[in-house]
């Protein structure tokens, strides 16, 4: 359901892009009549939508000319050293900056066009609409990662076992109570509203299954650090970190099994589904598996330098990023990676794409809606034509 009402989100976007006169008053779904302008020919209504049609189905039958030009509002968003913010609308070809601070900023998450960014002596920014503003945590401590569940609710960890969640957008943070010992803290993600996982030093990892009110140690071995968590479901989860070392869950993070995969120290992850996901680690090392990590193959990065963290808009176009101001971005899936260049000598740490669904309705309406492109091989999609 939730992707015919993509779809048809699709279609009225296209509709007014196509129409000098707003369709107001009329909701997505509706049977809406455009009214026939002299210089626009008219188009009937939009058909009912097949249920079993996929976004990725569209997509991936969609015409070359549709795929052309880059989705609307798609940008990688690099943090680093000194408050550096660089920001690709053109998946990460030329990069520009947007904010110069003084305090480090370690890892970046978007929620649409919506990001948040941590760092040094607990600075926590907001990045939208091409600006970024400082927040308030109360945290003396270095923040290590982010992660959001939605607009709203979201989570912090960071040095001396520092644990914070927000419920009101980054507004304010709580401290969430944590053993004594816990060590520092280098990755978190948010599986749901009750279920949150937390890594760091000394093989550490801490569950929580009611929204932080209790947390649990989950013991796995060897004890290296790990530096970063991702899950791909709400079941299976990834974590990586110090000398090659990774763990796969497939019960929400209660359990891990350990998986060599050949390689030196990890900082980042980053799956698109159970079968699919890159590592990035010292030495510029990128490895890929396409079998829900039973395999990894090594890519060539064209660096030698250290990559902290690593994203993808989807399965051809990926960036990551490291020290030395090394940025290598992929449009093929990791067969070729290219070097890119920016002014700054910095260290970047982490790197986050925004508006990671909006590749379908960015192609349509910017490339095809005006000359009835879109229209045109819809109905022949559909067998409407």
């Amino acid at each position: 359901m939730k992707k015919v009402l993509l779809l048809l989100v699709v279609l009225s976007i296209a509709l007014m892009a196509c129409s000098p006169e707003p369709l107001a008053g009329k909701a997505i779904g509706d049977n809406v009549q455009r009214q026939q302008q002299e210089d626009v020919p008219r188009r009937d209504a939009p058909r009912e939508i097949p249920p079993e049609i996929s976004e990725e189905e569209m997509v991936d039958d969609m015409p070359e000319e549709m795929m052309e030009v880059p989705a609307l509002g798609t940008t990688f968003t690099a943090v680093g050293a000194s408050g550096t913010v660089l920001v690709s609308t053109d998946f990460g070809s030329t990069w520009s900056s947007i904010e110069n601070g003084v305090k480090d900023l370690f890892a970046i998450h978007f929620e649409g066009s919506w990001g948040m960014t941590v760092g040094s002596s607990g600075a926590i920014s907001q990045v939208r609409d091409g600006r970024v503003i400082s927040m308030s945590s109360d945290a003396e401590f270095e923040l290590h990662d982010v992660d959001f569940l939605n607009r709203n609710i979201g989570w912090a960890v960071g040095a001396g076992g520092l644990i914070l969640k927000t419920t009101d957008s980054g507004s304010s943070w709580k401290s969430q109570i944590v053993p004594l010992t816990t060590p520092h803290l280098w990755g978190v993600d948010i599986i749901d509203e009750q279920h949150v996982v937390v890594v760091g030093n000394d093989g550490y990892i801490l569950v929580t299954s009611d929204s932080g009110e209790t947390w649990e140690r989950v013991e796995v071995r060897p004890l290296g650090d790990l530096r970063a968590v991702q899950f791909v479901t709400d079941s299976i989860g990834w974590a990586v970190g110090a000398n090659g070392v990774a763990f796969k869950t497939i019960d929400s993070g209660m359990s891990w099994e350990r998986r060599d995969i050949g390689a030196g120290h990890l900082r980042g992850l980053h799956f698109l589904d159970e079968m699919n996901g890159y590592v990035v680690g010292v030495n510029g090392v990128i490895l890929h598996t396409v079998d829900g990590g039973e395999s990894w193959q090594e890519q060539d990065s064209r660096t030698r330098a250290v990559l902290w963290d690593i994203d993808f808009v989807n399965e051809a176009r990926g960036c990551a990023v490291g020290i030395s101001k090394a940025i290598v971005c992929t449009n093929d899936g990791g067969l070729t990676w290219e070097r890119k260049t920016i002014e700054a000598p910095i260290t970047l740490y982490g790197i986050s794409s925004s508006e990671h669904f909006n590749s379908l309705t960015g192609n349509v309406v910017k490339k095809s809606s005006e000359q009835g492109v879109f229209w045109d091989w819809l109905d022949s999609y559909l067998g409407l034509s």
